[in-house]
């Protein structure tokens, strides 16, 4: 299975400037894991801040967009049984809090979640000049990727694979972040 698929141009710089906006006036709260079946805040692995986007929001317009492509991109790439979409995140790393995110799953293949998340889909919001720092990183076996930083574009990859967010060392960046759901892997 591909590692990674990218589409430039989700939103525009006008279109992310917006969103930028609107996220100022979100309430944030430390990100949250779940570990050894305990939920909890653990900032060992995720240091970082996010506010939920609800179907019921004003915000879910731009996450209904994101699943379009999403599933342009699953039927074109990935080929997931993808049921129903998930809520969105705006996650905030700060680097005046030396923000990350470890390397992590969102959904094992051994987790048995139901629904259970699929595709994970990140949109670059704030214009990568602006910050240090703060790369998205996958792992394909032995290879590590660092995902280009282009605003407004979208990477999309399959839930069940190893990511992280390096430590922002300079600004502030927002993503946006989503899931495609269906039953698990077969």
């Amino acid at each position: 299975m591909k590692c990674i698929a990218t589409q430039d141009d989700v939103f525009s710089g006008e279109e992310c400037d917006a969103l930028l906006a609107a996220f100022d006036e979100l309430t944030y709260t430390p990100g949250t894991m779940t570990r050894n079946g305990k939920p909890g805040v653990y900032l060992d692995l995720r240091h970082n801040r996010f506010s939920y986007i609800l179907k019921e929001d004003p915000l879910w317009p731009a996450v209904f967009r994101i699943h379009e492509a999403m599933a342009n991109i699953n039927t074109n790439v990935f080929k997931a049984d993808i049921t129903d979409t998930f809520r969105g995140e705006v996650v905030k790393y700060d680097a005046a809090e030396g923000e990350d995110f470890a390397w992590h799953y969102d959904d094992p293949l051994w987790y048995p979640r139901v629904p259970y998340r699929k595709l994970t889909g990140v949109i670059q919001v704030t214009d990568p000049d602006s910050y240090s720092g703060g790369d998205l990183q996958l792992r394909d076996l032995d290879e590590t990727i660092t995902v280009k930083r282009k605003r407004g574009m979208l990477a999309v990859f399959p839930s069940c694979t190893s990511h992280r967010v390096t430590p922002i060392t300079r600004g502030i960046r927002h993503t946006l972040v989503t899931f495609g759901i269906g039953p698990m892997w077969r």
